[in-house]
């Protein structure tokens, strides 16, 4: 919801945009300009409401799968034999368990809110893309795309050569 509702935003302003320039010739049009402009308001704070749950709740899942693994792994602990800590000391396993959970934890927490607040945004720019000018859309998409082609290819090139 927060990226669509940064996608909306932009959309907004060209109407606020387009109502200032119309205004320059007949008059400017207060009433229309200020619900436009509490509108964009509403909404960049609704997406700003949006992104802090999105945040909120990736950090408490990451937090809550990291207690489960910890859980895990100190049962697991506490069934090594005796003879496996006389050969490892136990801040040594220990540290090496507490910093690998908390990167798994960081990790999550970080990674998958921005991977999928990434792919939305993605999705709903194609879509604005496609509902403003869907000539101009396409051309961009075929762009792009053959500019990831010939990145591809670049690179391909040149991890042959350091080969």
């Amino acid at each position: 919801m927060s990226s669509i509702c940064a996608i909306i935003g932009p959309n907004r302003l060209s109407s606020l945009t387009d109502t200032i320039t119309a205004g320059l010739i007949t008059g400017i049009d207060f009433d229309k300009l200020i619900s436009i402009v509490i509108f964009m308001i509403c909404i960049y704070i609704t997406s700003a409401i949006f992104d802090f749950c999105a945040s909120f709740t990736m950090a408490t899942s990451a937090n809550k799968l990291a207690k489960g693994l910890r859980t895990n792994i100190s049962k697991k602990i506490n069934k090594l034999p005796l003879r496996y800590f006389d050969k490892h000391s136990f801040g040594d396993i220990l540290s090496r368990v507490t910093n690998d959970v908390d990167t798994i934890g960081m990790t999550i927490s970080q990674n998958l809110g921005s991977f999928t607040s990434a792919v939305t945004l993605l999705v709903a720019c194609v879509i604005m893309m496609f509902c403003t000018n869907w000539i101009m859309a396409i051309t961009a998409i075929c762009t792009s795309l053959i500019g990831f082609g010939f990145m591809f290819f670049v690179l391909r090139k040149i991890t042959e050569v350091f080969q």
